[in-house]
């Protein structure tokens, strides 16, 4: 992976983690019970797409040791197909990460053997639950600041490279977080992205809604 770092000259420098193959998206994480935003334990998850030898796993590094140990990298025993997105919720401690063939259609993965799913990750039970299934490509995904809503992303616009298919969905959709917390219900359309997609997304202490899309970002 690459690093910039921001909060001295902007310098570039490449990065190995091991059992880090194809990094794409990732969070802050802080184990279960640390009062987020604090400085203690603070790590970072990473979404591993895999490749053709390593699995699609969720990776966590610890960036003051280099040290790295995966989360999870199957459901019901069948290894993920790309895994794209993560965030963690910030009371539970829970992950909520996307997973879509965008390793597979750009060729650097095999064939799926598992549906295009959102999951919901318990690292400290290792309980791990599908938690929307309806998207063509789930992509990137948030919690709302006020922890009573999950943004999914689906980009099913851009699947295979050159492929754009402009009535597929480019499209943010809205979930309820059920009262336990754990599942996801009411499923609405927020916000549709006419140029580009919407891929990377993250909301702000407002509720504000932002995303990577084909011309810069989309708020």
């Amino acid at each position: 992976m690459t690093a910039i770092d921001i909060h001295g000259n902007n310098s570039i420098q490449s990065l190995h983690f091991d059992k880090l193959a194809e990094a794409n998206g990732g969070s802050t994480f802080y184990p279960v019970g640390t009062p987020f935003n604090s400085s203690e334990g603070q790590q970072i998850v990473f979404c591993d797409e895999g490749d053709f030898i390593n699995p699609a796993q969720l990776v966590l590094v610890d960036p003051s040791t280099n040290q790295t140990r995966v989360l999870i990298n199957n459901f019901l025993g069948r290894n993920f197909t790309s895994i794209n997105d993560v965030k963690q919720h910030p009371i539970t401690g829970d992950l909520w990460f996307t997973d879509v063939p965008y390793g597979y259609w750009q060729y650097f993965r095999p064939a799926p053997v598992i549906k295009n799913q959102a999951y919901r990750f318990e690292p400290n039970t290792g309980v791990v639950q599908a938690v929307a299934d309806d998207a063509i490509a789930p992509n990137g995904i948030e919690i709302s600041p006020d922890f009573k809503h999950v943004y999914i992303t689906d980009t099913a616009v851009h699947t295979f490279p050159n492929k754009d298919n402009l009535t597929m969905p480019s499209t943010i959709y809205r979930y309820d977080i059920t009262p336990d917390g754990k599942r996801l219900q009411n499923k609405q359309l927020f916000a549709y992205s006419d140029i580009g997609l919407p891929d990377g997304i993250h909301c702000d202490t407002e509720a504000n809604v932002y995303a990577g899309c084909g011309d810069g970002v989309h708020v």
